[in-house]
């Protein structure tokens, strides 16, 4: 996502559960995305 002279009207609130594809977030989000994934892996695997 870009900001266009201040603007943040392009911006569009997507739940987690609903993000299929991690391309099409913008670099931290992916990331902190892949971070959440692998924390429930590893909660998942340690129980």
């Amino acid at each position: 996502m870009t900001e266009a002279e201040g603007s943040t009207e392009a911006a569009v609130w997507v739940p987690l559960r609903d993000i299929r594809d991690t391309a099409v977030l913008s670099p931290p989000a992916a990331d902190a995305t892949h971070m959440l994934d692998r924390s429930k892996a590893m909660l998942t695997a340690t129980r």
